[in-house]
């Protein structure tokens, strides 16, 4: 008996009944995406009230952001997939293969990002803007979310294989845990609060 909970308790996208799973597995996933979106919106809040050229310099800088966000969930997607279909298949060492290289492809999308925080950030920041505050702030802005974004990027993966297992709950307070961080943290680098330096724009990476 004790074996038989087990198994459904691991296998419950194959044994729970379809309405309680929509709502175990869809609920945790829709607050994720809203905790996610709300990253920006905070960032901008703290910005705004620290320099209108910094919320512009960030308003600038969305797109390349948005690339990163695309490839790297694109990316996590597509092996979150894979995985759950070679559970689904009971293909065990099949899934462990694809969930492994879903992490080693993480550098691969970081050596690209990488390269685009060394070399593009300053170019394209001055497609966009000739004041050179603006461009500025945007430079030190994108240059810590590229250079840096080897994390971000593995987070989203291990949070997509996650939830290839039908994990919800752990994803969901991986994206708690974060944005309570940034909420703290924002304005006390941001502002340089006691003795936190003053980062600026910066701050809120």
């Amino acid at each position: 008996m004790g074996q038989t909970k087990e198994v459904i308790k691991e296998n419950k996208m194959g044994t729970m009944p379809v309405t309680k799973l929509i709502f175990t597995m869809s609920l945790p996933a829709i607050l994720s995406m809203t905790i996610l979106a709300m990253y920006n919106v905070v960032d901008s809040i703290f910005i705004g009230n620290y320099s209108q050229k910094g919320l512009t310099a960030m308003s600038l800088v969305y797109p390349l952001q948005l690339v990163l966000i695309s490839v790297s969930v694109g990316t996590a997607v597509g092996v979150n997939s894979l995985v759950s279909r070679k559970l689904g298949e009971k293909q065990f060492e099949q899934a462990n293969s694809a969930a492994t290289h879903g992490l080693i492809t993480c550098f691969f999308s970081y050596a690209l990002f990488l390269i685009l925080g060394i070399f593009a950030v300053r170019p394209f920041m001055s497609l966009f803007s000739t004041d050179a505050e603006t461009v500025q702030y945007g430079v030190d802005y994108l240059t810590i979310v590229l250079c840096l974004s080897l994390f971000s990027i593995i987070q989203v993966m291990i949070e997509k294989t996650l939830q290839a297992t039908g994990n919800m709950i752990y994803p969901m307070l991986f994206q708690m845990v974060g944005a309570v961080v940034n909420i703290i943290f924002d304005p006390l680098l941001i502002f340089g609060v006691g003795f936190f330096p003053e980062m600026g724009v910066a701050g809120s990476r």
